[in-house]
C-alpha cells in the first residue's frame, strides 16, 4: 500500500499542462527495471498529454484509475485506488 498526496498537474512545455499523476520506477533482483505512471480518472489534460497518448488506446485503461470511496479506517476526504505493478 502507498499512501499520497493527489499531485496536481504542471507546465512541462508550451501548451503542455502534465495531468495529475504518480510516477513509479520498480526494480527485483535480477529482473527488469519498471518504469510507468498511475493517471488518475478524468483528468482534463489527458487528451493533450504526450506521454498517456503514447501508451495504445487499448492500454491505457491500465494505467489510469479510478478514484473510490475509501473505508473508515481512512481520513474523511480521502479516496483510494488500485494499481497493479508487475515485473
Amino acid at each position: 500500500m502507498l499512501k499520497t498526496i493527489m499531485p496536481g498537474g504542471y507546465p512541462a512545455g508550451p501548451g503542455w499542462i502534465r495531468p495529475s499523476h504518480v510516477p513509479f520506477k520498480i526494480h527485483g533482483d535480477d529482473r527488469q527495471e519498471l518504469t510507468t505512471q498511475m493517471y488518475f480518472a478524468g483528468d482534463p489534460y489527458h487528451q493533450k498529454d504526450y506521454i498517456l497518448n503514447d501508451v495504445p488506446p487499448a492500454e491505457r485503461k491500465r494505467v489510469i484509475v479510478e478514484l473510490e470511496e475509501p473505508g473508515r479506517e481512512f481520513e474523511p476526504d480521502s479516496h483510494v485506488c488500485r494499481f497493479d505493478l508487475m515485473l
